[in-house]
């Protein structure tokens, strides 16, 4: 047993649902985990019939837990309870390696990130006692899969022995009909926006964190200290830590569903920005504006003489930009970056550790600097707009029109391979000067 794994057992696990795991002396490759809160029982079938209709289902299992908090309504505990049972009477989902678990979640984390954390932690010690390596998926019980959705994270994971997790890819559930209908097509749009400026930039943690389209290796779960318990965004800190060590990829050869319902199950995401655009009844949200990455992109394009050459020893000019100047003065990144040139040398190990310092959630941090000190957020449309112009696509100015576009921009794309394809080639010239 290496010392992660050894640290990771005796301080970081949660065992609560080890009685609920399988005996059985089959090893799965796979483990899904579906985290399901006040959920209707014809939702989460749904989700589990879209699993089943996946032919390569032998090697699988599916961990369920229903949770509810300790705090909720007399209504919403028994509702779980009446679904536990319903679900575990089911013979039907015996293929899925189902198992159903149920739990009351208490204090000030109970919510989505300790329930994901209870599952991939009983999926990780289901591994673990077999001495077995797998690979944990998350799914929601509100989302649909393909049926190429198993083999399709199994060939991303054998093909690419050197990635660690996965971002899959994913598609939100529309329907015209639906009062969410408007307020989806912008998040969405929002969501494909604000990672495609990313991606211009060639930032190596461009990737979409979507709590139910992530896979990781068991022993990589354990090594980067397993799942959070935040109440929303567990999802993006749990991969980001992957994509600070470059070992993050993404899959596009198989497609997620996610619903496009409103929801106050957390305090932001998803359901919160449906929920708060159809009671503000916002004709158009507004998102990044796209000046603050033009900005970067300008000096992101400087500070790559200083991550690829040794000449460049001392880092001084911080930013042509006034707007990204004060950021950095604000965070002290002229000691930050001459701290990484001092510590590294210049090429492979400059870049990677340049890019842990100035990772996804700085970039955070410094869109909205540039929001409340002259760059306020602008309409959705003009900022996808001005995306396709420097993606060169087609533009039409109907928002289920062009979320077809960018859509199918992103689902071609192999990101993965283009920027480290693009990393190799400033490596290659560095070498050749």
């Amino acid at each position: 047993m290496n010392k992660s794994t050894q640290h990771y057992l005796t301080q970081r696990i949660q065992d609560d649902l080890l009685s609920f795991l399988p005996n059985e002396n089959k090893i799965p490759t796979i483990i899904v985990v579906i985290p399901a809160y006040n959920e209707l029982s014809t939702t989460i079938a749904a989700t589990l019939d879209s699993l089943r209709s996946n032919k390569d289902t032998q090697q699988l299992e599916t961990y369920l837990l229903l949770n509810y908090k300790e705090t909720d309504s007399l209504n919403i505990k028994q509702e779980t309870h009446i679904t536990y049972n319903w679900l575990s009477s089911l013979p039907h989902y015996h293929d899925l390696g189902l198992t159903v678990m149920i739990k009351a979640l208490s204090g000030k984390t109970a919510g989505v990130g300790q329930a994901r954390k209870l599952l991939m932690d009983a999926a990780f010690l289901r591994y673990h006692h077999k001495r077995a390596a797998g690979i944990i998926v998350n799914l929601d019980a509100d989302t649909i899969v393909d049926e190429n959705y198993i083999a399709a994270i199994k060939n991303f994971f054998e093909t690419n022995p050197r990635r660690d997790a996965a971002s899959i890819a994913f598609s939100h559930l529309l329907n015209e009909s639906d009062v969410e209908y408007e307020a989806i097509l912008q998040y969405e749009l929002h969501l494909r926006y604000f990672i495609n400026y990313q991606r211009w930039l060639k930032l190596p943690f461009a990737y979409q964190t979507i709590g139910s389209g992530m896979a990781v290796r068991s022993a990589a779960y354990a090594r980067e200290g397993g799942m959070n318990k935040k109440l929303a965004g567990e999802d993006f800190y749990f991969l980001h830590k992957y994509s600070s060590r470059l070992v993050l990829g993404e899959t596009n050869e198989t497609i997620i569903r996610p619903s496009s319902r409103r929801s106050s199950r957390v305090p932001f995401g998803t359901g919160k920005y449906v929920s708060d655009h159809i009671k503000q009844s916002t004709v158009e949200r507004t998102t990044y504006h796209p000046e603050s990455f033009i900005a970067l992109q300008k000096w992101l394009g400087l500070i790559d003489h200083y991550l690829f050459s040794d000449d460049f020893t001392n880092y001084d000019h911080i930013a042509d930009d006034t707007i990204l100047q004060s950021f950095l003065e604000a965070i002290n990144g002229v000691e930050a970056i001459n701290k990484v040139l001092s510590e590294t040398k210049a090429g492979n190990s400059r870049y990677k550790r340049f890019f842990q310092w100035f990772d996804a959630f700085l970039l955070m941090k410094y869109l909205h600097f540039a929001r409340e000190n002259g760059r306020p957020d602008q309409r959705l449309s003009s900022c996808v707009n001005m995306l396709f112009s420097e993606l060169d696509l087609k533009y039409i100015g109907n928002m289920k029109e062009d979320l077809i576009t960018i859509r199918s921009y992103d689902y071609q794309s192999n990101y993965d391979y283009q920027w480290r394809a693009d990393l190799i080639s400033r490596l290659s010239r560095m070498a050749a000067s």
